[in-house]
């Protein structure tokens, strides 16, 4: 079943971490050493055109921090190297002290901070430089291009680990200070900002990448480097939604959510997104009508009605929920999610006779769920069936370990997987628990199985686990026996 939740439906971040893992090997748009290739003729056509704007004044001090940057370029300690870039910075400032309309003293600060990695005052100084002087634009292209892409190669293998997104973002933040005529840090920033859950940094710089692909800069980007940018930013409009609906701010996640489903109105999971955030809003009314509409669909398969049953049981109308969710077990038999929540969602309609049937089925997939023998015991009870009842009880009595959480997370193009918890109940402290896992397909024929092991806490604990299955088919339904 699709990754939602019993009471929180997650939204989940469109495709970020793959997104992350694509830039940093390439394939999301790194830039290339050297860039996209400086046209020298076409700069120079085009600066020709371009206001001057102030003339450089050369007074004892901008004399002085020119002097600095070309010494500390010849220095060969890096220690020597930085003090006459220093030196360079004072002598700068104190030209734009004594002149605060000079636009060679901006640039030599811009020069100088570059030199001691001061990246974002760099980037501020060069472009009061060079709006001062606009012909200035040209004349510092190739610099801050070039270290826009050094910067970029600097984060590109910090990509690769969460723990080190931070310092990536860092890299990126330089690169996008000190060059703006090219969109892919502030591409692979929102997608950052996204993962480290920083949402209103996301969204700036998702809306700073959309506007910078609507402006006049990209008329003079050739065809295919355009559409690459463009279709680096091409899942935008779902992140931003899924942005704020994960940061709690729902009412914009609706109009953003809305929006998409206009455009793609055949795409069920922005729907049922949009209904998941009405109800967790609260517009359980609005949220129904959105799970309505989608059951009436022709077409859905037990994914599908999985996902609207979740919906409906959310917005806490449960026979519905019931009667999508019991679509999904017809259509995926051995479903064991569908199952659960078939029987939650009768549990919580108070239609206890319907749920013995459907619980066993979801206890012959899912044989160590406690939860499912406490339910089917109440269930029994309260149809007055004491027997069965005392037969679930006795059960959950003679269980060592339960199975709880299972979730499976399928793929749309095959394989899936399954997360869950061990709850040891009686057995000794780092015993081993083997769980063997079978997939079916949608029919229910078996695909085939994965055996994985868990080493108990103490008693009374819980330890989570995860699993892989691959496949090229689609995968319906999962169960686990215990023993290899």
């Amino acid at each position: 079943m699709a990754d939602r939740s019993f009471r929180n439906v997650p939204i989940a971040l469109f495709g970020v971490l793959v997104a992350l893992a694509g830039c940093a090997s390439g394939g999301g748009g790194a830039p290339a050493s050297g860039g996209r290739g400086l046209d020298v003729d076409a700069l120079m056509a085009e600066a020709r055109d371009v206001e001057q704007g102030e003339s450089p004044r050369e007074t004892p001090n901008t004399r002085a921090a020119g002097d600095h940057i070309n010494a500390g370029e010849d220095a060969a300690d890096p220690a020597q190297a930085r003090t006459h870039y220093q030196m360079a910075l004072t002598s700068a400032q104190a030209a734009i002290a004594e002149d605060a309309r000079n636009p060679l003293a901006y640039r030599f600060a811009a020069l100088a901070n570059l030199r001691l990695e001061n990246f974002q005052e760099a980037g501020r100084l060069f472009d009061q430089a060079q709006e001062l002087r606009p012909v200035y634009q040209f004349e510092d292209v190739g610099t801050r291009e070039q270290v826009y892409i050094d910067q970029y190669q600097l984060a590109s293998p910090l990509l690769q680990d969460p723990a080190s997104y931070e310092q990536a973002a860092t890299h990126l933040e330089n690169a996008a200070a000190v060059y703006h005529a090219r969109p892919e840090a502030n591409v692979t920033l929102a997608q950052l900002y996204a993962a480290l859950r920083q949402h209103d940094r996301a969204v700036q710089k998702i809306d700073e990448v959309q506007a910078f692909l609507a402006s006049d800069a990209m008329a003079d980007i050739d065809e295919e480097t355009a559409a690459n940018w463009r279709s680096q930013a091409e899942g935008f409009p779902l992140l931003k939604a899924q942005i704020f609906a994960d940061g709690g701010r729902f009412e914009e996640a609706v109009v953003e959510y809305r929006a998409l489903v206009a455009t793609n109105p055949d795409d069920l999971e922005l729907q049922q997104d949009l209904g998941a955030i009405l109800a967790q809003m609260g517009d359980s009314e609005g949220a129904v009508q959105v799970y309505t509409r989608l059951l009436t669909r022709p077409g859905l398969d037990s994914d599908g009605l999985s996902r609207i049953g979740l919906g409906f049981y959310q917005a806490d109308q449960y026979a519905q929920a019931a009667t999508a969710l019991g679509r999904a077990a017809e259509l995926s038999p051995m479903d064991r999610d569908a199952l659960e929540w078939w029987v939650r969602s009768l549990m919580a309609d108070s239609a206890f006779a319907q749920i013995p049937p459907v619980a066993n089925r979801w206890l012959e997939l899912d044989p160590n769920s406690q939860q499912g023998f406490a339910i089917l015991a109440q269930a029994a009870n309260v149809s007055g069936d004491a027997r069965a009842a005392a037969a679930a009880i006795q059960r959950i009595s003679a269980i060592e370990f339960s199975v709880d959480n299972l979730q499976m997370r399928r793929d749309a193009d095959g394989g899936a997987e399954v997360t869950g918890a061990v709850a040891n109940k009686t057995l000794a402290t780092g015993s081993q628990v083997t769980l063997v896992f079978t997939f079916y397909a949608v029919g229910g024929s078996r695909l085939g199985t994965v055996i994985h092991t868990v080493a108990v806490g103490a008693q009374g604990t819980s330890d989570a686990f995860q699993l892989r299955f691959e496949s090229a088919d689609l995968v319906g339904g999962y169960s686990y026996t215990v023993g290899g």
